[in-house]
């Protein structure tokens, strides 16, 4: 666990960062050294990490692509004016696995970047050369390796990495705040999670069915008229989402009723760590678990349970204010 804390905080101060680390500048503020809070006229912001099956360590940020390599210590950052990433700032990443094995990125302006191992370059689609705008705001594969991607102007899916892009039409009876909004995403087996949203005005769940190419409206548990941010499964199959407007997190029991766990806070993100415990992160970077149905506030960075897994997966399976951790993917 120590090594893996000093490698994300050398990774900080290869990128010049503010200690603005995923949503949560506080969490890695509460300990020193100095570096992890040294101000910055251009604060970095880490918004997605995966460990990849090579035990590739990469940090998508606001200023471009971390590589980190475990076994030989070394690190890279990419970007546009050293590399073909074309983009700087970067939003969520995934990894697909055979035999595509590439890294898959959206970007802030620059639409989806995809990472060729192999070869070490760079594909860029966007609204000059395909159907794909130019903010991409969640990626996810899926258990059949397919890519699906949301924007700003709906729902895509790419079956392979040399594949069309292929629009998915969100429901026609959606709300003009909501209609081909699409903020977030989980993928799984035969359904994809979709948030029809503006995030910061109403917005919904949509569960759509892979075979059957079929959408169904759960609706929203937040009655402030604040959209989904972030969707995720945890251990006991709960589906949680979060409002960043700011009345906390919610779930999908058994029954698709929503359970809500009201918070103050404008929750950004939701994950689990290995111990079972829920945690959220704010946009300001307020960090909290759930205990016994009460929301807690750790004392420091350091007291997040050492047992926390870097999974292989992407924007809502990784918390990148948990990453402490001295679990990685065999």
């Amino acid at each position: 666990m120590k090594n893996l804390l000093l490698l994300l905080i050398c990774l900080v101060q290869l990128l010049n960062v503010s200690a603005q680390v995923g949503v949560s500048k506080r969490v890695t503020a509460t300990k020193k050294p100095t570096s992890l809070i040294t101000k910055a006229s251009n604060p970095t912001v880490i918004n997605d990490l995966l460990v990849d099956e090579n035990k590739i360590i990469w940090l998508s940020t606001t200023n471009g692509l971390v590589r980190y390599d475990i076994a030989q210590k070394t690190s890279k950052v990419l970007n546009a004016a050293n590399s073909g990433i074309g983009a700087t700032q970067l939003h969520s990443m995934a990894k697909r696995g055979k035999p595509d094995n590439t890294l898959d990125i959206g970007t802030y302006d620059d639409g989806l970047v995809i990472l060729n191992p192999t070869t070490n370059t760079f594909a860029r689609f966007n609204s000059s050369n395909s159907v794909l705008p130019n903010e991409v705001r969640a990626v996810q594969v899926d258990a059949q390796n397919q890519l699906w991607i949301g924007t700003g102007v709906g729902l895509f899916k790419q079956t392979t990495s040399t594949a069309a892009f292929e629009p998915i039409a969100l429901p026609a009876d959606l709300v003009t705040a909501q209609k081909n909004k699409v903020w977030t995403l989980l993928a799984e087996q035969n359904v994809v999670w979709v948030s029809a949203s503006n995030v910061d005005k109403e917005g919904v769940l949509l569960r759509y069915d892979k075979a059957a190419n079929t959408f169904t409206n759960l609706g929203s548990p937040f009655t402030d008229g604040g959209g989904i941010a972030s969707v995720f499964r945890d251990s006991q199959k709960r589906l949680w989402v979060t409002n960043r407007k700011g009345t906390g997190v919610a779930y999908l029991d058994a029954n698709n009723r929503w359970q809500n766990f009201a918070d103050a806070i404008k929750t950004q993100r939701v994950c689990q760590d290995n111990s079972g415990k829920i945690w959220t992160a704010s946009a300001e970077g307020d960090v909290r678990f759930l205990e016994n149905n009460t929301w807690t506030t750790p004392s420091s960075s350091l007291a997040q349970p050492s047992g926390v897994a870097l999974r292989n997966s992407s924007i809502n399976g990784v918390c990148p204010f948990l990453y402490i951790s001295n679990t990685l993917p065999k």
